[in-house]
């Protein structure tokens, strides 16, 4: 006998749906499953036959090279890092500061202050990272 654990499974147009079946007994089930479609429109029933999964024993070869570890890349200096990925960075990083220092200064609010201070610590925090690494 086999029992589905939930019933009225949605599936999306074009998807799949995985559906647990529980079987209980030996051997091979057969039954029909009844698919339902455009909200109750169309109804069709779907003979099915589940069969227990034959055990195999697979084995996986491995390759020789496999059995010795590949060689570390070597590490990067701790000097700074290439000016090439660091000047758009410093560049937005000095947009992002005079955009909270402009804002501070037309909008003279406590909410903008307090804003602009969190742009002056995230970027301090993203600059300090970029020139420790």
């Amino acid at each position: 006998m086999a029992s589905l654990a939930a019933t009225n499974h949605y599936v999306e147009r074009e998807a799949d749906r995985l559906v647990r079946v529980e079987v209980t007994g030996d051997g091979t089930v057969r039954g029909n499953l009844k698919v339902v479609s455009g909200y109750g429109a169309q109804t069709r029933l779907v003979d099915i036959s589940l069969v227990e999964p034959r055990e195999t024993e697979e084995t996986v070869q491995v390759g020789e090279d496999l059995s010795t570890p590949s060689p570390r890349p070597e590490p990067q200096s701790r000097g700074l890092p290439d000016a090439v990925g660091t000047l758009p960075v410093m560049v937005l990083a000095t947009l992002a500061l005079l955009t909270a220092l402009g804002a501070v200064a037309l909008f003279q609010t406590t909410a903008v202050l307090l804003g602009a201070a969190v742009v002056v610590v995230g970027v301090s925090v993203a600059l300090y990272s970029l020139l420790a690494a």
